[in-house]
């Protein structure tokens, strides 16, 4: 699907640009998106503490700065001015990534109170979502300027049919994740995933990773390996308890002058 959405996003359809809102206007500003969005699962967690008062062990801390510390190796440019247009995605990025916390906590939320089964969890938040949506598009000339944009170039209504049915199917997958394991596994699954986007991105349209970014792309991949591994299990610290040795304490009373 992802790989749909890059072609949707890069072609040039006739020296036009295909857009949308917030997280989709940063993947034409930001040449590895998907990298940046791995740091999902860091306000999924921050909120999630913050907010649902959840407690993570030490472990899935650490490797959570593991990831962290991979993006940044991976999105830093040596000798590379930073654009205004760069800088907008940077901000645009951040204001998905803060998004997706208040959207992790929520879930957490739903999960813990009601216990929504995938289904109805997947149908509800849809169809809210298309509630509040549809009429937002039409106010503000989003949804005459998209229905103008497939009518001129029809030929981007076959990347977003393939996009909206694999959408679909992944949807579901990620509604059964969220009502059975909750926000923060879902997270870090579909940051697994983005390995493969960036692999087929990088054979498919020709985004050369240099060897710094292949090792930041590693280190990102195995601490969340590492994570779904040993990332719910404590440390148990084998506290050995002190032996006491008994001591005889009966003094036998021997008699004066008995040798």
């Amino acid at each position: 699907m992802a790989l749909y959405q890059e072609k949707i996003f890069k072609n040039d359809y006739e020296g036009e640009k295909f857009v949308y809102p917030t997280t989709f206007v940063a993947l034409q500003c930001l040449v590895y998106f998907v990298t940046a969005k791995a740091c999902k699962p860091i306000p999924v967690m921050l909120f999630a503490v913050l907010i649902v008062k959840k407690s993570y062990t030490i472990q899935k801390y650490f490797f959570v700065l593991m990831i962290v510390f991979g993006v940044g190796l991976f999105i830093y440019k040596d000798g590379v001015n930073s654009s205004q247009e760069t800088l907008w995605g940077y901000m645009l990025i951040l204001i998905s990534l803060l998004f997706d916390g208040c959207l992790g906590a929520a879930q957490d939320k739903m999960r813990i109170v009601s216990r929504p089964s995938s289904l109805n969890f997947m149908y509800y938040v849809n169809a809210w979502s298309t509630l509040i949506f549809i009429p937002l598009l039409f106010i503000n000339y989003e949804g005459w300027r998209f229905v103008q944009f497939c009518i001129k170039h029809y030929e981007v209504g076959y990347y977003m049919a393939i996009t909206v049915l694999m959408g679909t199917a992944g949807q579901y997958f990620i509604s059964t994740m969220i009502s059975t394991y909750g926000s923060l596994p879902l997270a870090i699954v579909t940051t697994l995933r983005k390995f493969l986007t960036i692999l087929f991105s990088s054979l498919i349209f020709g985004n050369v990773l240099n060897t710094r970014q292949w090792v930041a792309s590693i280190l990102i991949f195995t601490a969340l390996i590492l994570d779904a591994l040993f990332g719910k299990k404590k440390l148990i610290i084998n506290k050995t308890e002190p032996v006491i040795k008994e001591e005889s304490t009966i003094k036998e009373n021997v008699p004066k002058g008995v040798a």
